[in-house]
């Protein structure tokens, strides 16, 4: 795995040497920084948001028209802004990291989208249309993309939509599935949806949530658990593309 390196910080610089990852880097200009990433196509890119020239998105823009298989980009800033954060992520980059920040759990999640990357590419069209339709539905909502439970939470929505039964059995059978694709646990698992879920409910779009959770909203305002979000989630695209394939004038609300 090879990563375009353009970020202050000889921590993460050494961090990254030593997990034995092919370091590309360059001069903190934004249009060397397109340059180095078309011709040496890494697997991802670490990138400061601000730079001379051009910056992270005008990046993203120009790599995106130029290469068949774009990066996983982690865009760094110096300070927090959600809606700096969504627009990136609308431009194509999968975490936005406020500096400064432990370098093991930005790389882990960088490597661990990468490797999700590595195996949507081998999808079918309708998997990856599926999973493209569970990503935007949880950007609606406002699942904060930067956690690790933005990852665990997407797989369990596909499973729950292929297998309905999987939200009856999440302990034994939901939660499992997932720590075993990602080499974890299953408390982990379990902890890091549930903080997603948390952070979403807190902090997530209020209109979206109404949307999905009318009762909640309503009354007593408590969190979903985490099946109950999964089969809310799971179910709406169920019944979005059975819409979509008996009426083909259906106009999809995601």
């Amino acid at each position: 795995m090879s990563t375009a390196f353009v970020e202050e910080s000889s921590n993460l610089l050494n961090y990254l040497s030593k997990k034995n990852i092919k370091l590309s880097t360059c001069e903190n200009n934004g249009k060397s920084v397109c340059d180095l990433i078309i011709n040496e196509k890494p697997h991802f890119v670490i990138i400061d948001m601000f730079m001379p020239e051009l910056d992270a998105i005008g990046i993203m823009r120009t790599t995106r028209a130029e290469l068949k298989s774009f990066p996983v980009f982690a865009v760094c800033s110096s300070y927090s802004s959600p809606l700096l954060e969504r627009e990136l992520i609308s431009e194509g980059a999968t975490l936005f990291v406020v500096t400064p920040f432990e370098c093991t759990s930005v790389v882990e999640k960088v490597i661990s989208h990468a490797q999700s990357l590595g195996n949507k590419a081998k999808m079918s069209e309708e998997d990856a249309t599926l999973y493209a339709q569970v990503t935007a539905m949880m950007q609606k909502l406002g699942v904060p993309s930067h956690v690790r439970g933005f990852q665990y939470l997407r797989e369990s929505i596909l499973l729950a939509y292929k297998n309905p039964s999987a939200v009856n059995y999440i302990t034994k059978m939901l939660y499992p599935k997932i720590a075993e694709m990602f080499d974890v646990t299953d408390t982990r698992v379990e902890r890091a949806i549930r903080n997603a879920v948390e952070a979403t409910w807190e902090r997530g779009d209020t209109r979206a949530l109404f949307e999905f959770f009318p009762t909640r909203m309503r009354d007593d305002k408590k969190r979903p658990t985490n099946s109950e979000f999964i089969a809310v989630l799971a179910d709406k695209i169920r019944i979005e593309n059975y819409y979509l394939k008996n009426n083909p004038y259906y106009l999809r609300n995601i």
